[in-house]
C-alpha cells in the first residue's frame, strides 16, 4: 500500500483511423491478436446460430462453449512460443468464456427455453458487432508503422 504506480508508456498503437505508432513487431502482434480474436468470434457466432436453429438448452450451449476452448501450448514450448500462444489464447478465450459463463448463469437460474434463446440472440448480436469492429480495424491497418493512412 502507498507505493507509487509507474507512469505508463505507450509503445505501440493502432488507432481507429488506421494510423499506427510503434515498431513493426509490436504492430504485427496487435494485428495477429485482433485476427485471432475475430476468428474466435466467428466460431462462437456459428455455435450460437446452431444453438438457435436447434433450440438448444442452456446446458447444451455450455457444453458447446467448452468444446470451443482453444488448445494450450505444449509444456515444451520455448518462452517466446509460450508468450505468443498466451497472447492468442487471451484473445481466443473472450467469446468462449462469455458464452460459457452467461449460459452457466442461465442453467443456475433454471431459465426457460425462451429466455435461453433470447440470451443467445443477445450474445449473437454482441459477438457479431465485436467481430465486425475487429475486422474493420484490421482492414484499416496500413503496411508500415508510424504512417497515417493515405487517403
Amino acid at each position: 500500500m502507498g507505493a507509487s504506480v509507474p507512469d505508463a508508456k505507450l509503445v505501440a498503437a493502432v488507432w481507429e483511423d488506421g494510423s499506427t505508432f510503434g515498431p513493426d513487431e509490436l504492430l504485427t502482434r496487435i494485428s495477429n491478436t485482433r485476427k485471432a480474436q475475430a476468428d474466435r468470434y466467428d466460431l462462437a457466432i456459428a455455435t450460437l446460430q446452431t444453438g438457435l436453429e436447434k433450440n438448444w438448452s442452456a446446458q447444451e450451449y455450455v457444453t458447446a462453449a467448452q468444446q470451443l476452448r482453444p488448445p494450450l501450448p505444449p509444456q515444451s514450448a520455448t518462452i517466446e512460443e509460450a508468450r505468443v500462444a498466451s497472447e492468442s489464447l487471451t484473445a481466443a478465450f473472450v467469446p468462449n468464456l462469455t458464452l460459457r459463463d452467461d449460459m452457466q448463469h442461465a442453467v443456475q437460474d433454471d431459465s426457460s427455453p425462451a429466455r435461453v434463446a433470447k440470451l443467445a440472440q443477445i450474445l449473437l448480436k454482441q459477438f457479431e458487432e465485436s467481430r465486425d469492429a475487429l475486422r474493420k480495424a484490421l482492414s484499416g491497418t496500413p503496411p508500415s508503422a508510424d504512417q497515417p493512412i493515405k487517403r
